[in-house]
């Protein structure tokens, strides 16, 4: 089925999670929308939750008002060993207030190529 829209999507009963992947400046709009429909639905966005703080700010507001939703950003980072250690560091108070952490991942080897053919 085709929607023309978010809208006429959660207002079809068809689905109960959502996955938020438009461009950056549609979340706040469309999360708002969901979190504020009569029917719950979880969501799942991608990075970022919104473009201002005071957009993520209301966003987390409103979601905690709906104790029957489930809203997640999509950081998959945070559970790799290397950052969860990192989090845990810095959690523990010993590093001071820290206001930003850059991380840049380099992965090696590199990633193994999917294979469509059979290997014998």
């Amino acid at each position: 089925k085709v929607f023309s829209g978010h809208k006429e999507l959660l207002d079809s009963g068809l689905c109960d999670v959502l996955v938020v992947s438009t461009p950056n400046m549609t979340h706040y709009n469309i999360l708002m929308d969901i979190i504020n429909h009569s029917k719950p639905h979880h969501v799942l966005v991608e990075k970022p939750l919104c473009t201002t703080v005071s957009h993520c700010k209301e966003v987390v507001r409103a979601a905690r008002k709906r104790p029957d939703i489930l809203v997640q950003v999509g950081l998959e980072y945070r559970y790799m060993p290397p950052v969860a250690k990192l989090i845990e560091i810095v959690n523990g108070g010993s590093l001071g207030h820290v206001r930003m952490v850059s991380i840049r991942e380099h992965r090696f080897p590199f990633l193994v190529k999917v294979r469509f053919y059979p290997t014998n």
